[in-house]
């Protein structure tokens, strides 16, 4: 229950911050430090990047309050992401991994309504650019199997 725990605050991440620290983040800070999107939107898979981040388990994910400030957090996230169009401007970017873990965790806490106004989002920046990588890669975010249950 570490990934629900963190997100109503009642324990602070590996380096003793908690989620209303992250919301005090500035969008410079959420550009260059690469360990807090972990936290703030959990999966239920490890990362490559923060070996230290939990681990989101089916349980947590029936958490209404932990859904209520995953929506908290996607909020602060779309703002971070219309301060920064260069983040759709270019074939890669780290962003573009932290978009795949959004809609993850969106989908694995059935926020299926935030989800279809992000993927409409992510359209009307995406449209008429060459990013084909990129879009295949929330492709699957969308639709893939996240608990391997076939």
């Amino acid at each position: 229950m570490q990934s629900v725990k963190f997100l109503l605050g009642d324990i602070p991440d590996n380096k003793g911050r908690y989620i209303s620290d992250y919301h005090k983040l500035t969008f410079k800070q959420m550009e260059e430090l690469h360990d807090y999107i972990q936290w703030m939107f959990p999966i239920n898979e490890p990362s490559n990047f923060n070996l230290n981040a939990p681990i989101l388990t089916k349980e947590e994910t029936k958490s209404k309050e932990a859904a209520e400030v995953i929506l908290k957090n996607f909020d602060r996230f779309l703002a971070f992401l219309n301060s920064n169009p260069s983040i759709f401007e270019r074939e890669y970017d780290h962003n573009h991994l932290r978009i795949s873990r959004v809609i993850k965790c969106l989908r694995l806490f059935g926020l299926k309504k935030k989800l279809l106004l992000f993927v409409k989002f992510l359209d009307s920046k995406t449209i008429n650019k060459n990013l084909d990588t990129v879009t295949q890669h929330w492709i699957e975010a969308i639709t893939k199997d996240l608990w391997n249950e076939n």
